[in-house]
């Protein structure tokens, strides 16, 4: 298994070689145990390594950026409701769709109305 991450990662090996060994300044994992064992120390690892992790994670997830399932609890709660209808209306103004602007304005203010009540 050694040898499928030393494949995966060879360029970075390369890398790696030719300079001074860089470490995680927070754990202290060296580039060259991220290369051999395909495993990072801590979060910080991924800010410190972000060069050789980076072009790693696109290629197999398809991108970096974490956008994963929001609790069921959380997506349906009033508050993000209302963020979800703010940015609606904005996006109605800047396509000049004042009438839907207005529909999701009154949309927000019922809903502002009825979190007073409870």
């Amino acid at each position: 298994m050694s040898m499928f991450f030393e494949d995966f990662f060879l360029p970075e090996i390369r890398a790696a070689q030719a300079r001074r060994e860089h470490v995680c300044k927070f754990c202290g994992t060296s580039e060259e145990e991220i290369i051999k064992t395909g495993r990072v120390g801590c979060a910080e690892c991924y800010r410190e390594f972000a060069n050789i992790l980076t072009p790693h994670i696109r290629r197999i997830h398809g991108n970096a950026t974490h956008v994963g399932r929001v609790p069921a609890k959380v997506a349906e709660s009033p508050a993000r409701r209302r963020a979800a209808l703010e940015k609606a209306m904005q996006d109605a103004i800047a396509a000049q769709e004042f009438e839907r602007a207005a529909e999701i304005r009154d949309e927000l203010k019922s809903i502002e109305g009825g979190e007073k009540h409870e």
